[in-house]
């Protein structure tokens, strides 16, 4: 290992004697600053010693110097010819650069026959990436090439034979949409396998769907075996569908043990997945003897740390919102439990954009504020949540945080309602017996109550009965009215 700048001059000495790959090293130290200041002279210097050596690292970095935001002057030539020679040492990234550069007409005239043969070389060299694009073209007949699915299939398959992951799901979806061949879920499966024991996520999840129609009852073992053998590769993705099935009995028996062992395994190098799951166990107790809140808030604490914002994050900071709302692993405090709860919301979490509303609708714990809590309603209700559209018909219906419109109002209860909400039939119902809001309608006043009632919904009960007994929008029953 590394330890201090000692190893510059034995890099250096190492090159002196014939190893072109310490030139590499020399760049990575440069250009990282861990252990020397950044320096991009001296990056700029070991890539060009290097490649005059023929290491292929330098050679394919260099080349990559003189494109765009690049650290040379940009010159096409020059990449051309460092990235030409990289492909030749075996390069299969710089092969498919070449490919792009052909595509695009990148220091070279466009020729698409050339940029397939180096796509071709990338995806046999390690980097199908070009070869699944050059796939696409032809699978959507869309610019510059023409709708050929078979030829798409062909070069997919080129792909898969180099043991590409990628083009192993390209290949399994067309089969699976019927893209150019016949739909075959029998021919889509195996080649989900293969990618899945890559450690593939979409693969695994494309397995749960259709392994029931092939395998049958015998499905859950059979996605389980593809996860285990995948897991005890060292995929950290498998290692989180492992835990749980293992959880759950998904497949196999219940075995806690075993699942927090996967778990651990993959948190150990901070997967973020992992980290949070052993973060809810720790705030469950479900599987962990020894559960501890504390160690849960350190744990999603790190979620939030590692990476970019995504649902993981999202769900660590509803989690966080949640114990510090209620004192769990951490003293009580309301603010940070708002402030993590609104992150979460921002982030896209549909029980946490729920709770935030919530609390700022009410004012009980956190600060009241309509405004924000109708902002948090709206994105529910573009995602269908029944709740929270009727909330926010509510307060249009009442101008809390927005402006008073009954119309408004009457049309997200109406979409509520679509979705089965009794609330909203019973507060649309309200509104058509109030003259002043959208016009007088009792009758279907009381057929909204009816279908409220019918779920169960106390109010209209209630409701339905005065109306019957009134006689408002139905003849009078006092049968029914006591009923």
């Amino acid at each position: 290992e590394l330890q201090d700048t000692q190893c510059i001059s034995w890099y250096e000495k190492a090159f002196s004697l014939g190893e072109a790959a310490a030139a590499y090293e020399l760049y990575r130290l440069y250009a990282d600053g861990e252990f020397v200041a950044v320096d991009t002279a001296k990056q700029l210097e070991w890539l060009e010693k290097g490649a005059e050596a023929n290491n292929s690292d330098c050679q394919l970095a260099f080349a990559c110097e003189y494109l765009p935001n690049g650290n040379c002057e940009q010159d096409y030539s020059l990449a051309l010819k460092w990235m030409q020679a990289a492909a030749e040492n075996g390069s299969g990234v710089a092969m498919t650069n070449l490919a792009i550069m052909y595509t695009n007409g990148d220091g070279v005239e466009k020729d698409y026959d050339i940029a397939l043969e180096w796509a071709i070389k990338g995806a046999k060299n390690g980097d199908a990436s070009q070869l699944n694009r050059y796939a696409l073209y032809y699978q959507d007949g869309t610019g510059f090439l023409p709708h050929m699915p078979g030829k798409a299939i062909e070069l997919l398959q080129i792909g898969v034979d180099a043991g590409d992951r990628s083009s192993m799901v390209f290949l399994a979806n067309t089969y699976l949409q019927g893209l150019g061949v016949e739909a075959d879920e029998t021919k889509a499966l195996p080649l989900l396998e293969a990618a899945a024991k890559q450690g593939d996520k979409t693969s695994l999840r494309l397995i749960k769907e259709i392994g029931p129609h092939i395998y049958g009852e015998d499905a859950s073992a059979k996605y389980y075996e593809v996860v285990k053998e995948s897991a005890d590769n060292g995929y950290y993705a498998c290692m989180v569908c492992a835990y749980q099935c293992l959880s759950s009995g998904e497949g196999v028996g219940k075995d806690p043990e075993a699942a927090i062992k996967y778990l651990e395994e993959a948190a150990c190098d901070d997967y973020k997945e992992a980290v949070f799951y052993l973060g809810a166990e720790h705030m469950s107790g479900d599987l962990l003897k020894d559960a501890n809140p504390k160690t849960a808030v350190e744990l999603f604490e790190k979620v939030i740390s590692l990476g970019e914002q995504d649902e993981t994050t999202a769900a660590a900071q509803r989690n966080l919102g949640l114990m510090y709302k209620e004192g769990i692993g951490v003293d009580q405090d309301l603010e940070k439990a708002i402030t993590y709860l609104e992150s979460a919301a921002d982030n896209g979490n549909i029980d946490a954009l729920l709770k935030a509303a919530l609390a700022h609708d009410s004012g009980g714990w956190a600060d009241l504020d309509y405004e924000k809590a109708c902002s948090y309603y709206a994105k529910l209700a573009e995602v269908g949540h029944a709740g929270a559209t009727t909330c926010l018909a509510f307060n249009y219906e009442h101008g809390l945080g927005v402006p008073k419109d009954f119309g408004k109002a009457a049309e997200l209860y109406e979409k509520a309602i679509q979705l089965g909400d009794p609330r909203a039939m019973t507060n649309l119902a309200l509104l058509y017996q109030n003259e002043e809001a959208i016009g007088k309608d009792e009758k279907r006043a009381v057929e909204l109550l009816a279908e409220a009632a019918k779920q169960g919904y106390p109010q209209a009960e209630v409701l339905l009965g005065f109306a019957y007994y009134e006689g408002k929008g139905v003849s009078t029953d006092l049968g029914e009215a006591l009923k």
